[in-house]
């Protein structure tokens, strides 16, 4: 069994994962700047958005944005 701290870390993770995978959606599909899709996902500071969506898909979310288009 988990302990409480592990499965606290487990639903942060999965929330990040999920928060990071709607954040990769939003810079396919729409023209919305990185601050504003940052904003929507609850990232007041969008260096801490960088840095989970570099954790997530490995770059920046505006070099997966180029990537993509």
């Amino acid at each position: 069994l988990l302990s409480r701290r592990q499965r606290q870390m487990c639903i942060r993770d999965s929330i990040k994962k999920y928060k990071m995978n709607l954040a990769a959606v939003y810079l396919q599909e729409t023209d919305q700047s990185i601050t504003q899709i940052a904003g929507e996902l609850g990232y007041s500071n969008i260096s801490k958005f960088a840095r989970a969506f570099q954790e997530v898909f490995g770059m920046l979310p505006k070099d997966y944005r180029k990537a993509k288009k």
